[in-house]
């Protein structure tokens, strides 16, 4: 990878880079107590019961997104266990940054990582990554796609399921992807983790736990369900600035998966969808109302 043409970027990236490289978030027993505090303070209103299977479970997705954010860094250094291949910048500009690697020989996973700086604080980068009923409205309809949101369910602080359809042009059939959103917070560099996991409705879940079952869960309806894999890192730069970085592995569910749709998924559908949220971020905070629907939620720092 070479370097940003925006050298703020590339100090920002830098740092999260530094960041995640924390002891209390690479040591595993550090992070597990990290992950068991932030449950067990979740808005007062714990799971109910033994939490020790969800507590492990959450550590293991935690530990899972932080070793691919940190592989979005120029000095990874790859776990021969699991080798990546190669990133291939998209696009490169003064705000973003938006690169692919195909996923492990043999599987249908493609990874996404895009990087870059929001004008706005934490608190409304995280109300507006959480507003799932809005995404509708702030990726529009096009020729390409409709997005709908036809499910959601407040699990805990921080915590929440959303199915999403995505209709997209003929030949291919509609997906949908239903979507489990968890908060970690990592207050001493200023870092807040949005952690993504799909649900199949195959898993072994427990309410009292996990806050739902399998039999609550919505059924496929004539779509194909997507798995996703991954999530967002929020650091804090200013009071009125916050870098991201998000990172995904995806099965798009395709046999085959033609280079001019995962250069369309790369390049033009990932820069318009970044561009869409910061517009939508900023639009918030000009909104007295929008402000105060922020200043409100629980969940935002």
């Amino acid at each position: 990878m070479v370097l940003s043409k925006n050298k703020k970027l590339d100090e920002y990236r830098k740092k999260l880079d530094k960041s995640l490289l924390a002891s209390n978030l690479v040591d595993e027993e550090k992070l597990r107590m990290l992950v068991k505090k932030q449950i067990l303070c979740s808005a007062g209103d714990p799971p109910q019961g033994p939490i020790e299977n969800l507590v492990n479970k959450r550590t293991t997705q935690v530990s899972t997104l932080l070793d691919m954010l940190r592989s979005g860094s120029e000095n990874y250094v790859q776990s021969p266990r699991k080798p990546y291949a190669s990133w291939k910048v998209k696009q490169d500009n003064e705000n973003f940054r938006c690169m692919y690697r195909e996923g492990p020989q043999g599987t249908p996973i493609h990874t996404l990582c895009v990087d870059g700086q929001a004008d706005a604080p934490l608190d409304a980068c995280l109300y507006v990554t959480y507003e799932t009923s809005a995404y509708p409205i702030a990726f529009p309809d096009s020729r390409v796609h409709k997005v709908t949101e036809e499910y959601y369910k407040k699990i805990r602080l921080g915590e929440q399921l959303s199915l999403m359809r995505l209709k997209l042009p003929w030949p291919l059939t509609r997906r949908e992807i239903l979507i489990q959103f968890s908060l970690l917070e990592y207050y001493e560099d200023g870092l807040v983790f949005v952690l993504f996991n799909t649900i199949s409705g195959k898993e072994d879940l427990c309410k009292e736990t996990d806050g739902f079952s399998n039999d609550e869960l919505p059924k496929p309806d004539k779509a194909v369900r997507v798995g996703l894999l991954g999530g967002i890192a929020f650091q804090k730069v200013s009071e009125t600035k916050s870098f991201l970085r998000l990172i995904l592995d995806m099965d798009l569910t395709l046999n085959y998966v033609p280079q001019s749709a995962i250069n369309f998924i790369t390049g033009k559908l990932s820069g318009t969808a970044f561009k869409f949220y910061l517009k939508w971020v900023i639009s918030i905070l000009k909104e007295e109302a929008g402000q105060s629907k922020i200043m409100r939620n629980p969940m935002c720092l």
